[in-house]
Formats: structure tokens, C-alpha cells, sequence
């Protein structure tokens, strides 16, 4: 797999959603915008990322606590299981998830605290106004961060494949890539629709959850559904090359020779992927509401139901435990 190609791929659908966003007052208002670093292919498995000094990963909170109460960093993934675990050792049969859900409890309250990050940003900024900034910057980059995870069902977001700047709250995350199923369409593997935490939804605080986060989620989702917008060409434009350099690495893998794909195989498969992508978009726009009409709901409820779900304890439990749901 050519994995920069992958990743100039990622970045050149990110810069044509941020010329969307452009469009629209209330993300340029928000300042709302993905973070496309340069990404220079070098090699089939090596690419030149471009990296700001202050870059960390989201784990190192983790394991800088780790090291502070001389705790082994995989200790709740051991405990996780071992509560699973039969006393034979095999796997046990958990259908309503009650073992999964006492076991992570028990990590929660003994074990993973919820106040680990804010700990350190608290160390690590100088002043309360650098905090601010950050707190703002940063929660409106985890929002546009999971709309894209929930968009096209990225999985795998663990604490050290996101990355974020110290100094100014961009994210990046690190191989960001749709995974298909055997008939060539976007699946989901993880049952969380994006990462929002205990520990970070304890940072960015209910105010900034529902006040920033949110918001943010819905103010994208209505620029990149505007009637001016252009989102399916884009959209179009992404998987039918993600869709054909899956199909050609799938023919390697099974060891078949060349590969004839017809053009109307592909355009079925992008047609239908950019439709299911729209719908989940659609899930975060504003309901429309008429002028003499008085909305029994938020306009943004659908959104706050997702993040909800991210937040669940119901949902994070059933996660693998190397995700830590926990953290």
C-alpha cells in the first residue's frame, strides 16, 4: 500500500472542503478550517510530514502520568481483559456487555482519572489567556475532527494518531483512511461515531462541548450542504481514486495479475459512497424550522444525539480496549 499517496490523497479532499468552508460567514466567523499540513511521498511506506515544534501526541498526557505514579501504560488494558477473561483463561460470552461495562467502571474509578489532560495543559501553557485560546482552538478541532471520522466511518482513532500543536490547537490525525468492505463500500468497525472521551470532554467542559463543539459540527455540516456547494464532484473526486487503488492492492493481495475494472463498476461504487456520505452529513445540519413554526427541539439535536452516543459509557465500554475509552 502506498501510503503517501493515501495521504496527499486525505489532504487534497480536506483543502477542497476548507475552499467550502470559505464560503460560508458562520465557519469563517468560527474560524473553522481542517488542518492540511505538507505531506511530501517519498517512498512507497515514507513520507516527509510537515511538523510544528510544539507538536504532541494526545497519548503523552497518558503516559507522562503513567510515569509520574510509576503505573505500566497498558495496566488497564491488562485489567480489561483480565476481567473478560474466564478463570480458565478463555474469552467469556458477554451479550449484554455487563462485564464490559463493570470492567471499564471499575478502570474509571480506579485507575484512569478524567482530569489527565486537563492536568497537562494546565502544566504545559504559561498564562489563563493561552489556555483560553487553546480550549477554543482545540475543541473546535476535535469537532471538525470527528465530523470527518463519522463522514466516511474512520476507525482507529487512537490517543497516539492524533496529533496537536501546544502553541495554537491544530490537529492532525495520523492515517486518517476509510476502510471498504468486500463490496467496495465504506463500512463501520467501531461503534463510537468519533472520540469525545472523558478526558477530553472534561477539558473542553459541558460549555465548551455544547457551546463550541457542537456548534462547530453543525455550522461545517450546513456550509458543506449549501445549495452553492459542490460537495458531491468533491466527494466523487476522492473515492474514485481511493476505490481504484483499493481494488488494484486487493488484486495483489489475492495474487491476480492485471486488473480490468469497468467504468461502470466504479462510478456505481462512487455514486453510492458519496450518497451514504451526504446522508451522515445530513445528520449534523440544522433542522429547518418555518417562520410561524415553534421548534420543539433544538435545531442542532441530531448532532447533540451523535455526540451523546460519543460520550456514552454504554458505547465506550464496547470499544477494543487498545482505543482506551477510558482516556
Amino acid at each position: 500500500m502506498n501510503q503517501g499517496q493515501a495521504d496527499e490523497r486525505m489532504m487534497q479532499l480536506l483543502r477542497l472542503l476548507n475552499r467550502l468552508l470559505e464560503r460560508s460567514p458562520e465557519s469563517r466567523r468560527r474560524l473553522l478550517a481542517w488542518h492540511t499540513p505538507i505531506i511530501v511521498p517519498v517512498w512507497p511506506q515514507v513520507r516527509l510530514f510537515e511538523e510544528e515544534p510544539s507538536y504532541c501526541a494526545y497519548g503523552e498526557a497518558y503516559e507522562i502520568n503513567c510515569a509520574r505514579f510509576g503505573r505500566e501504560p497498558d495496566m488497564p488494558i491488562v485489567l480489561f481483559k483480565k476481567r473478560l477473561a474466564s478463570p480458565d483463561g478463555s474469552y467469556q460470552q458477554d451479550p449484554d456487555c455487563s462485564l464490559r461495562m463493570a470492567a471499564f467502571n471499575e478502570i474509571c474509578d480506579k485507575v484512569v482519572s478524567e482530569n489527565i489532560f486537563s492536568q497537562y495543559v494546565y502544566k504545559t501553557l504559561p498564562t489563563c489567556n493561552h489556555l483560553w485560546l487553546f480550549k477554543k482552538h482545540f475543541c473546535s478541532q476535535m469537532a471538525l475532527s470527528g465530523l470527518l471520522c463519522y463522514m466516511l466511518l474512520l476507525p482507529g482513532r487512537s490517543p497516539n494518531k492524533i496529533l496537536f500543536a501546544k502553541d495554537s490547537g491544530r490537529l492532525f490525525q495520523l492515517d486518517p483512511l476509510p476502510l471498504y468492505s468486500e463490496k467496495g463500500m465504506v463500512e463501520r468497525i467501531e461503534v463510537v461515531p468519533y472520540r469525545l472521551t472523558r478526558n477530553l470532554a472534561t477539558f473542553f467542559t459541558t460549555f465548551g462541548v455544547e457551546g463550541v463543539f457542537v456548534p462547530a459540527q453543525v455550522a461545517v455540516a450546513a456550509a458543506l450542504l449549501a445549495r452553492n456547494s459542490n460537495l458531491n464532484a468533491v466527494l466523487c473526486s476522492f473515492f474514485k481514486e481511493d476505490l481504484i487503488s483499493w481494488m488494484v492492492r486487493k488484486s495483489r493481495g489475492a495474487g491476480q495479475g492485471s486488473l480490468h475494472i469497468s467504468g461502470d463498476t466504479i462510478k456505481g461504487l462512487v455514486v453510492r459512497n458519496t450518497h451514504k456520505v451526504t446522508e451522515r452529513l445530513k445528520q449534523f445540519a440544522p433542522s429547518p424550522v418555518g417562520e410561524d413554526e415553534v421548534p420543539l427541539q433544538s435545531i442542532h439535536h441530531q448532532a447533540q444525539e451523535i455526540c451523546d452516543a460519543a460520550t456514552s459509557p454504554k458505547t465506550l465500554c464496547r470499544m477494543d480496549p487498545t482505543w482506551h475509552p477510558w482516556f
